[in-house]
Parts: structure tokens; sequence; C-alpha cells
């Protein structure tokens, strides 16, 4: 064979020369992502929203079991890869629940838990401007003394002070009745609300679960002075501890939400005029209370009267005085939205025509448990039946801006007890309503019954001896 040709001016190499060269590898290309890695941020974090948030929402109820449920899969994506951990970090802390375990084997390992997210937040603070819903749960908590009381109290104020970004905070103190520390007082509890009111400074809502009497929340309001929205759980008023000229439009509240109210009818029309412009509304009366307040829709009523103009939202629950007689909406000229009780309104309660507001759009009827009041049982009969159907031929006949109508009788146990069961299956009552006034632009709603029509019949006859 002959020898090889080389361009003029190269020379062969010789082939012992030529084993001698370094060898040179070929330079690696970087991997290919593939799947779900080759999404940018915005999608895959959209991905990982749904997994956890979304799935642990679906899934439970309870805002407890939501809460684990959602950091349990927070913390698996957490450890799956940097890259998920850098997107799923502000979903792990965004909404936080502090709290203690009760039980005593468990108490001191939540305790230990507890410091380690007290120790973790301090040495990394910019964990704590992800969180903005906060929950700060003392209410069970059973403390081996006073100074171990104090010292898990003051962690909890502590805590207020690593979350500069929070805008809703939820507090929960031990009850009066329940707590057995002689010295517990309501200095110890203004401790949180001192560090919230000079580190949240973006508080927009606060629900309290308490015993805190409206004297000492009327500072704590004013120290949060962004503060809009209030829900108040147990709500304890002293009586007579409210004067008008002290909080007369004092506040920047434009939602107020009192749970399990307590005070006379005088206190809520007093505590009704504190905020500068009242939105909306929701009101219901503590059942432990002995004797109960006598406060029916009108006093409501009359303590509203000075947000005829501001008023969006009105929900009352059950109150001892039935009837709503001097109750009237017609000058309420936002008003959107009305929910009430069959307790509150009772059975002969007329054609409803004071209740129309002048843009109401919604209007929710809710039939609570077996609530009795005088011997009635307030479940949805033929009387119902029958206002409905005049309440809505009245919002016909006036012009009314409403259009959609909400029947809240899901929750029906599934025995009345004897004497008690309605003649008629309730849902057909009505859906002989909705029928009637779907064409004049009504929409009458409820939610899917949890007993058949076969089955009423068949369990009531069965209760009652009927054939």
């Amino acid at each position: 064979m002959g020898s090889p040709c080389f361009p003029e001016g190269q020379q062969a190499l010789d082939q012992s020369e030529s084993n001698q060269l370094p060898t040179i590898e070929p330079t690696p290309r970087p991997p290919v992502e593939k799947g779900i890695f080759c999404l940018p941020d915005e999608l895959l974090l959209g991905i990982i929203t749904l997994a956890t948030v979304s799935a642990a929402n679906s899934q439970y109820g309870s805002t407890d079991n939501r809460l684990a449920e959602r950091g349990r899969l927070c913390f698996v994506h957490c450890i799956v890869c940097r890259r998920f951990n850098r997107l799923v970090t502000p979903l792990l802390y965004g909404s936080l629940k502090l709290s203690v375990a009760t039980q005593a084997d468990r108490y001191e390992r939540s305790l230990t838990t507890f410091r380690n997210l007290h120790r973790t937040l301090i040495e990394n603070p910019s964990l704590g401007k992800h969180t903005f819903t906060l929950i700060i749960d003392f209410s069970f908590v059973r403390t081996k003394g006073q100074a171990d009381h104090d010292a898990i109290l003051a962690m909890f104020a502590d805590f207020a002070t690593l979350f500069p970004n929070t805008t809703s905070l939820t507090v929960a103190f031990p009850r009066r009745v329940d707590f057995h520390l002689p010295n517990y007082g309501i200095k110890r509890r203004l401790k949180i609300f001192r560090a919230a009111a000079c580190h949240m400074t973006k508080l927009q809502k606060l629900s309290l679960k308490s015993d805190v009497g409206l004297p000492s929340l009327k500072h704590i309001c004013q120290a949060l002075s962004p503060l809009q929205y209030l829900q108040y759980f147990s709500c304890w008023v002293e009586s007579g501890s409210l004067v008008q000229s002290d909080i007369l439009h004092s506040s920047s509240i434009t939602t107020l939400d009192l749970q399990s109210f307590t005070g006379s009818a005088k206190d809520l029309q007093v505590l009704l005029t504190w905020p500068k412009y009242l939105k909306s509304l929701k009101l219901s009366l503590s059942i432990y209370q002995n004797p109960p307040p006598l406060i029916g829709l009108s006093t409501v009523s009359s303590g509203l009267s000075l947000y005829k103009n501001t008023l969006r939202s009105l929900d009352i629950g059950g109150l001892l005085v039935q009837g709503h007689e001097g109750f009237d909406l017609t000058e309420f000229d936002n008003l959107e939205s009305l929910t009430l009780s069959s307790c509150s309104m009772g059975i002969d309660c007329g054609n409803g025509e004071n209740l129309l507001a002048p843009r109401l759009l919604r209007f929710n009827w809710k039939f609570p448990r077996r609530a009795r009041v005088d011997g009635y049982v307030y479940e949805f009969t033929r009387l119902h039946e029958n206002w409905l159907r005049r309440f809505a031929c009245a919002a016909t006949r006036t012009g009314s801006s409403l259009n959609r109508i909400h029947i809240g009788i899901s929750g029906i146990e599934y025995s009345w007890g004897v004497g008690n069961w309605p003649e008629v299956y309730p849902w057909d009552c009505i859906d002989r309503v909705a029928s009637e006034v779907k064409g004049a632009g009504i929409e009458i709603l409820y939610h899917k019954p949890r007993m058949t029509r076969s089955d009423f019949y068949k369990q009531r006859d069965e209760e009652t001896g009927s054939p």
C-alpha cells in the first residue's frame, strides 16, 4: 500500500508519536430536562399548589385537618429537590398554626417541635415573611404551673414579632371557666397584641376566640390601626361596661362578626356604633347565657341605622325575640346579601316586603337543627312554603333586584321524633315555589338533601306508627 498523501507543509506523524498524544474526551452535553422539570417555575408552582393546598382543602372540612394535611404535603414536596424546595417553601409557611398538644403523652414532644420552629424562625427571619395567615391556639394548653404557662405565653408573644407580612391573625385563649391557674390575667394576654401592633403592620383581620372583655378589646383594635375585619367568638360583655360616647365611630373595622354574643340589647346597640363605616355584620347569641338577652331583629335594625348607606351584607342567627316587625331594610341602599334564621323570623311573618332592600340580590333562609323556641320545631313546613311564596311574589311586585333565594336546610337530622315530622317532604315544598317563580327571574336553591323522598315517608311512618 502506498504512503498516505498530506497537504503541503504538513508531515505525517510517526505512529509512536501519535500514541503519546493526550486523549481528548468529548465535551459532555448538559442533561436535557424531561417531563415536569422542563416547565417554567410559574407552571410548576401551579401544579404543586394543586397537589398540596387545593388537595388538602378538598379532602378535609375542618381548618385544623386542612392545615395539617397541607403542611404534610408541602414538606414532602420540599425534600424532592432544591428547585421544589425553593418553590414550595412559601406554601409551607404561608399558613401556620401554633399550638401545643393537650394529651399528656404528646405534650413534651409537641412542645419540643414548637420550640424548634421558634429557633428556626429566629435563625432564618426570611421564612417568617412568607406567612400571611397565623393561628395562635392557646385555648386547651394544660401547663405544669404558672412558670411553664408564662414561658409558653412569652414564646407566643415572641412569635408575633416574626411575621411582618401577616394579614390574618387568630388568637384562642382559654375560657375563664376552663383555666385553672390562679394568677391568670388579661395583661398576660395583651402581650401578644402589643407585639402584633408593633410588627404586623399589614394586619387586616383579627379573630379572637376567648373571653377577652370588650373594654380590653377596644384598646387592642385601636393599637391595630389597619384592622378591617374583627371576628369575635364568645363575645363577653359586662353589663354597662360600654359607653357610646367612648367608642362612637372610633374604629376602622368594616366587617364585624360577633359569635355567641352575651351582652344585653343595649350593649349590642352601643357596640354597633363602634365602626366608622360598617359594610358587613354577622351576629349570633350565646346559647349558654342564663337568662338569654332579649334581642330581636328590631333591636339589630335600630343599631344599624347609622349604616344605611354602607352596609352590604347582613347575617343574623337565632334570636330570642321572634318576628321581623320593626325590622325595616328598605332604606339600606347598598345591602346586597341578607341571611336570617327561621328561629328569628318566626312562622307567621307577613310577606317580607320590609326585607327587600333596593339592591338586595341574595336572601339566605337558615333552618338550624331541631331548634325549639316556645314549643315550635323549625323545619320547613307548609307554613314556610306559603311565606316563601308570598316573599317571592312581593319581590316581583315591587320590582326588586332579588334574583336568588337559598334555603339552608341541608343540616336537617334524619329523625324529627314522634309528633314532629312535617306533613310532606320538605324539599317538595321548595320545588313547588321554585317552579312558580322561575319565570319571574328568581332562582330558589338548596343543598342536596340527605334523605330521599321514599326514605322520608318510610321512616316517618315507622316512628309515628302511621299505616
